[in-house]
């Protein structure tokens, strides 16, 4: 493979003349031949605050917090191509506590969930992969897999959240 850089005798018109044309050139092979610490530099000039990644999670415990939101714990999660098609990884820098679904953001005294009114009809929600089981919701042994977003805070604390509906159960 044959690279082809030319090399200018002549100028453009206007005021671009070999010199800088050539000097253009040189910029563009500079750039070409350090592009990877260039990158390298931008993501480590930008603020933590924009810096986040997202991995596959297990929700296995919430928390009340208030009406209607919960704090979940977790750790990371890998899918298998057969039964039980998912598994958890325990011990990596992936296990969380602490992480809030955004759908419950906005719930307000437990009767405004995720923008519907449990009024009219009567209804419950409970904690994402929760169950009803003996008019209570389950909060430990959840049954959910959610993509997990970790990012920080204006403080530089870690912080972890996903976006998952709710089980509700008209009573």
């Amino acid at each position: 493979m044959s690279n082809q850089r030319p090399i200018f005798n002549n100028g453009l018109y206007g005021k671009a003349n070999r010199t800088v044309m050539n000097a253009f050139m040189d910029s563009a092979d500079t750039l070409a031949a350090n592009q990877g610490a260039i990158d390298w530099a931008y993501r480590a000039s930008m603020p933590e605050a924009f810096a986040t990644s997202t991995f596959l999670a297990r929700i296995q415990t919430a928390t009340a917090i208030t009406a209607g939101r919960w704090s979940y714990a977790g750790t990371e999660a890998v899918l298998l191509s057969a039964s039980p098609w998912h598994e958890t990884v325990t011990g990596t820098q992936y296990d969380f506590t602490g992480a809030l679904n955004l759908r419950e953001i906005f719930n307000s005294s437990g009767t405004d969930i995720d923008g519907m009114d449990l009024t009219t009809p009567a209804s419950t929600v409970g904690p994402v992969g929760s169950a009803y089981v003996s008019a209570a919701w389950v909060t430990t042994s959840l049954e959910a897999l959610v993509i997990m977003t970790v990012s920080y805070t204006k403080t530089g604390a870690v912080s972890y959240y996903f976006d998952r509906p709710n089980p509700l159960r008209c009573t």
